[in-house]
């Protein structure tokens, strides 16, 4: 019920942080209007359904969309090799080009790989999921979502949830990695750091923008686009959004609903760190790991800024199990 409050709220502020002059607010509205109708749904069916493993059917269609990514990938590799892997304006090549988000994409693949634990039943098919991620992970340059995964999977060794080969095939992704890179700055010398560093400015941007707007900010989603197209200093390239859930979620909501949501979020996040530091239960783990690798990517992706993200999906489906605990 917590979380169908939590909803409620981010529905209802949606609307009185639109203005007006944001009619695609309206439809996100319908939209998460939905997606709370769907939670209540699955909580309700799960409770009439006591044999029902929800996370096994969690944990399944996770990896089920690493699937359907993957032949995506693939297929686009072979019919149009740019969109699947694409020279970015800043001069990166990264794996998803048009079609995905590289940070999003990295960190869809590192839940996949996670879920692989619990799905996969053979030692063979993890290990080639493991290896198959590590370079996916790695080819969408995605400095972020490389170190979470190498994060996540630090996590498990300490809670011995995989094998102690997990660790040796760990060092030979790593070392293929950099073989791999190799190769590519003798092709690519243009690669740049100042991604990391060009956020700030955004940061920067949006920060002000909230002053403005502390109480209802500026507008969700569209809003906060609109404000940044209009503010942003740089004429040369406009950032699509902030690059950060949490700031996306305080410049859209306001102070008072942002607060509450990244209120929300934080005890989920203290709930996951308690569950990992005491809890035996691998899946319980598993679960915990997926949600803190969520919360981290939200560092660079607006997460909670858009539910057609499916991270944002995942992440609702996962707090299902937690949510009477939280």
């Amino acid at each position: 019920m917590k979380l169908f409050i939590y909803l409620l709220l981010v529905i209802n502020s949606i609307l009185l942080s639109s203005y007006g002059n944001n009619p695609i607010a309206y439809y996100r509205w319908i939209e998460l209007f939905f997606v709370a109708i769907g939670v209540m749904t699955v909580i309700n069916f799960t409770e009439k359904n006591k044999n029902l493993n929800l996370d096994i059917i969690i944990q399944k269609s996770v990896f089920f969309n690493f699937q359907v990514i993957l032949a995506v990938l693939l297929a686009f590799t072979i019919l149009n090799p740019e969109m699947a892997y694409q020279l970015e304006s800043q001069g990166r090549f990264r794996l998803g080009g048009s079609l995905y988000s590289p940070n999003l994409l990295g960190i869809i693949l590192t839940l996949s790989f996670l879920s692989s634990l619990i799905v996969l039943k053979r030692n063979i098919l993890i290990f080639s999921t493991f290896l198959i991620t590590s370079i996916l992970i790695y080819l969408t340059d995605s400095r972020t979502s490389l170190l979470i995964y190498a994060f996540c999977v630090l996590l498990l060794i300490w809670k011995k949830t995989i094998f102690t080969k997990a660790i040796i095939l760990f060092s030979f992704s790593i070392l293929f990695m950099f073989l791999l890179e190799s190769i590519i700055s003798s092709v690519d010398k243009s690669g740049d750091l100042s991604t990391i560093n060009n956020r700030l400015p955004i940061y920067e941007t949006i920060i002000a923008g909230i002053k403005t707007h502390p109480l209802t900010g500026l507008g969700y989603v569209e809003g906060v686009r609109y404000y940044l197209d209009q503010n942003f200093p740089q004429s040369f390239w406009k950032p699509p959004h902030t690059h950060n859930s949490y700031l996306e979620t305080l410049s859209s909501l306001g102070i008072i609903f942002g607060s509450l949501t990244l209120l929300y979020i934080f005890k989920i996040l203290i709930y996951s760190i308690r569950t990992i530091a005491a809890s035996k239960d691998n899946l319980k783990n598993i679960i915990s790991i997926q949600i803190i690798a969520i919360l981290l990517g939200a560092l660079t992706i607006p997460t909670f800024g858009n539910i057609v993200n499916p991270t944002f999906a995942f992440l609702i489906f996962f707090l299902i199990e937690k949510n009477r605990a939280i």
